[in-house]
Parts: structure tokens; C-alpha cells; sequence
């Protein structure tokens, strides 16, 4: 679960393209907050992009917690101390995680405002660019798919061209690499970097159950 801020160059929301802002919206957000309260504490609250144990895990971005001071001081540094606001999409299962996360920025005076829409719509809105913004959830994909989706300057989830070169420099070379090895470790240095820089700004792993019992199947 995370917020993707696709507008990171701030074409349409000019405070997005700040790292500093994308850095404050981070420290602002109470991930235990939002497990213990929406997830029923099955989540696991992280700023890392990786769940621990994956080979692409980087301990050193796992940690940049809750802190509201921190935030409104990289705020005030940017420019922002009264804060800004900026609208994002959300459909009715998303609703109650997306509520909690725009009450944390809230608290900095970051105004997030949810627009609801309807399910199976939200790929093509983004893709349109119709959005600055986005908390939403992936699954699944590996760290190339996600990179050439929604990272590079002419991925189809970046309607805007943002250009994050700092990532892309680092996920060129994990494409280009020669031994597993080296594209693990590339790939996490890409994925590191893209979350410092606040280009994805993650809120929890989400958990999936299952339930088993005899007799039963289908």
C-alpha cells in the first residue's frame, strides 16, 4: 500500500516536485496509526518498498517513521509551512486506509482530497493523467514490470514525463546487468532510491489469508 506521486516533476501540483515536500509527506503519515486502526494490526507498517526477507530488502530505508515536527520543518523549508492540497482518486475499498492517511497529512496542513470513483476505472484516469497523486496497492509484479510501468520518463503510469533520473540510472543498470547477483543488488539500489526520493511513498505490506478446512473445495 502506497502512495505514487506521479506528478513528481509538480507540472500539476508544483509542491509534488519537491523532494523535500514528497520527504515531509512520508514523516506526516502514522503507519502504525493506520494498521492498528483500519488493517486490524494484520499489516506491516514500513517506508521500505520490499518486505524483509526479499533479496532486493534494504534495511537503511526501513525506519523514516512518524514524525510530525520533522515533517513541518522540510514543509517550512519548501516553502510549504502553511501547507498545500492536492486531489486523489480512491474507490470504496480503499476508502477507509485512504481517510486515515489523508488525516495523518492533515495534520502537517496537507490536504488531501478524495475523490471517489468507480472500481476498474483508475488505470486509465492515471494513465491520462488526470491525477497528481494516487494511494493504491500493488501485487505481483517483479521489480522490471514495475519499473517500466510506472518508473521510467515514458512509463505509461507517468502521463507527466517526470524525469527521476536517479532511479533510472540506477534501473538501467539492473537491466543491463550480467549476473543475478549484481541485478538483485542493482535493483535494490533502484528501488532504495525511488523511495527516498519520495516517488512511492509506502504505507504497509498488506497481508493476504487464506482459509482451508476439510471437506470443502471449489
Amino acid at each position: 500500500l502506497y502512495i505514487q506521486v506521479i506528478d513528481s516533476d509538480g507540472s500539476k501540483v508544483p509542491a509534488l516536485g519537491d523532494p523535500l515536500v514528497r520527504q515531509a509527506m512520508s514523516y506526516a503519515i502514522d503507519r502504525e496509526g493506520v494498521n492498528n486502526a483500519i488493517m486490524l494490526g494484520g499489516g506491516i507498517p514500513t517506508t521500505a518498498w520490499f518486505a524483509e526477507g526479499s533479496p532486493y530488502y534494504l534495511a537503511e530505508v526501513d525506519g523514516a517513521g512518524y514524525d510530525l515536527d520533522r515533517a513541518r520543518e522540510l514543509l517550512a523549508d519548501a516553502g510549504y509551512a502553511d501547507g498545500f492540497e492536492f486531489d486523489t482518486p480512491t474507490v470504496e475499498a480503499l476508502r477507509p486506509v485512504t481517510d486515515a492517511v489523508a488525516g495523518s497529512l492533515a495534520q502537517v496542513g496537507i490536504k488531501m482530497n478524495i475523490k471517489m470513483q468507480q472500481p476498474g476505472t483508475l488505470g486509465q484516469q492515471v494513465r491520462d493523467g488526470q491525477w497528481a497523486a494516487s494511494l493504491t496497492i500493488t501485487r505481483g509484479q517483479t521489480p522490471q514490470v514495475f519499473y517500466s510501468e510506472r518508473l521510467t520518463a515514458d512509463a505509461p503510469f507517468n502521463p507527466f514525463n517526470a524525469q527521476r533520473t536517479s532511479v533510472t540510472d540506477l534501473g538501467e543498470q539492473a537491466l543491463a546487468a550480467t549476473t543475478e547477483s549484481e541485478a538483485v543488488s542493482l535493483w535494490a539500489q533502484t528501488y532504495a532510491e525511488a523511495v527516498t526520493q519520495g516517488y512511492m511513498i509506502v504505507v504497509a505490506h498488506v497481508t493476504t489469508g487464506a482459509g482451508v478446512a476439510s471437506g470443502v473445495s471449489g
